[in-house]
């Protein structure tokens, strides 16, 4: 296994004629935060290179530092990108996701939060634009994977409550 590429985020290692790239953080997170009352779902938008800068519809999400556990992940991705204070908040780890298993060497909990924040508490920190919306109308208007694959796995959950 050859390094062809390395900065503080990820690698490039290279076998053969085989290329993966490798996360640097312990593993990431996807906050899917829930507000029962109004049946809906913190997203953003969130501008991205890879999509040529278009602002995609997104759950909040991070990677972990050193030494925290997904839910303390999650705890403070969500405060840093949405603003939302979350030292009262029970998160729940779902289970795990990887991005793109013939390319991405990655490891992404998939977390869940019951916020009892009205739809209009929550601020713009890092996305260009926050707001609340049905779990439906995000998978309608959404073309991000991780958001799509985590609404999906969140009401596999929800259903067993």
């Amino acid at each position: 296994m050859k390094t062809m590429y390395e900065n503080p985020w990820f690698r490039v290692e290279k076998e053969g004629v085989m290329h993966r790239i490798v996360n640097a953080a312990p593993f990431g997170v996807v906050i899917v935060t829930l507000n029962r009352l109004h049946g809906t779902v913190l997203v953003g938008r969130h501008p991205r290179f890879a999509t040529g800068d278009a602002a995609s519809l997104e759950l909040p999400r991070g990677n972990a530092r050193q030494g925290e556990t997904p839910c303390d992940a999650a705890a403070r991705e969500l405060g840093e990108e949405t603003g939302v204070v979350t030292d009262d908040l029970a998160f729940r780890d779902i289970g795990i996701l990887h991005a793109d298993t013939g390319l991405v060497c990655d490891e992404i909990h998939v977390v869940v939060v019951e916020s009892p924040f009205s739809p209009n508490e929550a601020h713009d920190a890092e996305f260009t634009t926050l707001q609340w919306m049905k779990p439906d109308d995000v998978t309608a208007r959404s073309s991000d994977a991780l958001t799509l694959a985590s609404l999906a796995k969140a009401r596999l959950d929800l259903q067993k409550d």
